[in-house]
């Protein structure tokens, strides 16, 4: 990306004080470095790289300002949907006019363009490892840090919510030992990022780290039991609204929830509760509560936490809380790594 250290204007997250350049590209060109340093020098290395994007404002290289993409944003059944029965910030968010999505549109199109430049990094760094002959002794994982709605139920451009649009990401893993263009059915969450590091690296992992190591599993391994949840939380903070308008983030916009999945009983359910509180995080008196069966409502329009049956309610929110306050993912901590 030697191009990427000529550019000196904005980047896509600071105006350079201290060096000039495109802000993902100088951290490809100073990964390619670190990589050709440590290798040169025979140390073992781990190069975490985190560019900014594509998050907002999600400016573009020069050099791809003009790429084409796709139109714009996915125009799924959750655009522009109507949601009365969720929680306050999205049951209340109006219809989206035209200018609105026209706007959504031009945030998913620039968003695409910044990935280039992310997709300018992994090309490099894995054509490098080749180039210096440790490809076959290195693992490469490619995950984000969360997901991202774009007009799903009128809400505008940003995350903090609980549906699948914000919490599913992508997981991708190379390396030693894992067969290519294999893939692994199981539920997975960020806690497990540490355990599976640390295994891939030959140190123990410690029983009182939450998650447990993936590399078994990217390997092919099949455990007689695994989790069929994984826990989710999010504490809302101070009112702020995205570029069209719409609340995107709120003090009492606080929940806990459970993700179920599993292959062996077929579940496949979201369950969350809401606290009205700005400082309590107890959730003893939670003011709403969402459910979705998102086998049959994949698109989570549906909330049946009304209509379901009390006893299957009451069997979640026990599920829910056992894991609140849980820690660590050894072999005696059921509510943690819950087995099936």
């Amino acid at each position: 990306f030697a191009q990427g250290h000529s550019y000196g204007g904005k980047t896509d997250w600071v105006q350079p004080t201290s060096h000039f350049g495109y802000h993902t590209s100088i951290i490809g060109n100073h990964t390619l470095d670190f990589i050709r340093n440590s290798v040169a020098a025979k140390r073992p290395f781990m190069a975490y790289v985190a560019p900014h994007a594509p998050h907002h404002p999600c400016t573009p290289a020069p050099w791809y300002t003009n790429s084409p993409v796709a139109a714009g944003a996915p125009r799924s059944k959750a655009f522009n949907a109507s949601s009365p029965d969720k929680h306050w910030i999205v049951s209340q968010q109006p219809p989206l006019t035209a200018g609105d999505a026209a706007q959504l549109d031009g945030v998913f199109r620039n968003r695409t363009r910044t990935l280039f430049s992310v997709d300018d990094i992994v090309h490099d760094t894995v054509s490098l490892l080749l180039e210096l002959g440790v490809a076959n002794n290195t693992f490469v994982l490619f995950t984000s840090d969360h997901g991202f709605h774009l007009g799903q139920y009128r809400l505008g451009s940003a995350k903090r919510q609980v549906y699948d649009t914000d919490l599913r990401i992508p997981f991708l893993v190379t390396g030693p030992g894992i067969l290519k263009g294999s893939s692994v059915a199981a539920i997975t969450s960020h806690v497990d990022l540490a355990p599976t590091i640390l295994d891939m690296a030959g140190v123990p992992v410690p029983k009182a780290m939450d998650g447990v190591s993936l590399l078994p599993l990217m390997r092919g391994s099949k455990p007689g039991r695994w989790r069929q949840q994984v826990f989710v939380e999010y504490q809302g903070d101070g009112i702020n609204r995205d570029q069209i308008g719409r609340i995107q983030r709120a003090p009492n916009n606080t929940y806990i929830a459970i993700r179920q999945a599993g292959a062996e009983n077929g579940v496949n359910l979201a369950y969350a509760e809401f606290d009205a509180s700005e400082n309590d995080f107890s959730f003893k008196d939670p003011y709403f509560a969402e459910l979705y069966d998102c086998s049959a409502d994949p698109e989570q329009l549906t909330n049946l936490a009304k209509s379901v049956q009390p006893d299957k309610l009451h069997k979640l929110k026990q599920d829910l809380h056992s894991m609140q306050g849980c820690s660590g993912s050894g072999d005696d901590s059921q509510t943690c790594f819950p087995l099936v």
